[in-house]
């Protein structure tokens, strides 16, 4: 053997759900990892054998560089009496949120006592919990949470349903807080759709009969127009979709629809 490739699976702090030790005493420090594959290696190779070892790891190097900050936009009591909140990020960005029961931190000091509470997302939902069981003192509107750690597999496995995904910020070691990916907008979901020329013509004349005669017949041109640009532009060479899907069979290909009530949420 003349490598040998161990994968990955080394962990996080994170805690998964139904874990009730804290990260500090169940997860076990990398040294102990090491000494463990080290072991095994001295006790199972022949003497002298000493094959590459290739490690994969992914989750513990990224997952405690991320967090996320959200806001809390609307509170209620449930019928049996459990405190909910709703905050603006949910498994739209949290996909992760599913197994994990994230640390939750206040940007603040508040009043109250605290109490079980949950977490619920902003995309109305049974699934969009992001906390399901968390003490927490009275939160007003408004207050920032922040949600860790979240550097794995999150960004890779969020979605653009009901909100804009939003931007990153690199915090380096003196402070300095760097954009390195800008919030999305709603050209973000439209710039990839094509409207096919003869559906152009049949979206203008559904317009309401109540818009002026100039206005219809201004936005009929333009749609039309837009439709004929776009496939002069699109490349000979594409192959044309049908019903959502390629010729002969393959990906099916099926854009967003233009969500114009999304809101951004923050991070």
């Amino acid at each position: 053997i003349d490598t040998l490739d161990l994968g990955g699976g080394l962990p996080s702090r994170n805690r998964l759900k139904g874990t009730y030790l804290s990260a500090d005493v169940a997860v076990p420090p990398l040294e102990e990892y090491a000494d463990a594959i080290g072991d095994a290696l001295a006790t199972h190779l022949r003497p002298g054998h000493r094959p590459r070892v290739v490690l994969e790891p992914g989750r513990v190097l990224v997952d405690e560089s991320g967090l996320l900050i959200t806001s809390v936009v609307a509170s209620k009591r449930l019928p049996d009496g459990t405190q909910t909140y709703v905050i603006d990020a949910g498994v739209n960005l949290l996909y992760t949120a599913t197994w994990y029961a994230f640390n939750i931190e206040l940007d603040r000091p508040l009043p109250g006592t605290r109490e079980p509470s949950v977490l619920c997302g902003p995309l109305c939902m049974n699934i969009d919990v992001v906390r399901d069981a968390v003490h927490l003192p009275p939160l007003p509107r408004g207050t920032k949470l922040i949600i860790g750690p979240v550097g794995a597999y999150n960004v890779t496995q969020w979605m653009q349903f009901i909100a804009y995904r939003p931007a990153i910020v690199l915090i380096t070691e003196t402070g300095k807080v760097e954009l390195i990916r800008e919030a999305e907008d709603l050209s973000d979901l439209t710039h990839r759709e094509r409207m096919p020329a003869h559906l152009a013509g049949a979206v203008a004349e559904a317009m309401p009969a109540t818009l002026p005669a100039s206005t219809h017949e201004t936005r009929t041109a333009t749609a039309r127009s837009a439709a004929t640009e776009k496939i002069q532009e699109t490349p000979s060479s594409a192959q044309p979709l049908v019903g959502g899907q390629r010729n002969g069979g393959g990906q099916r290909m099926s854009g967003p629809r233009d969500r114009g009530d999304q809101r951004k949420g923050e991070a």
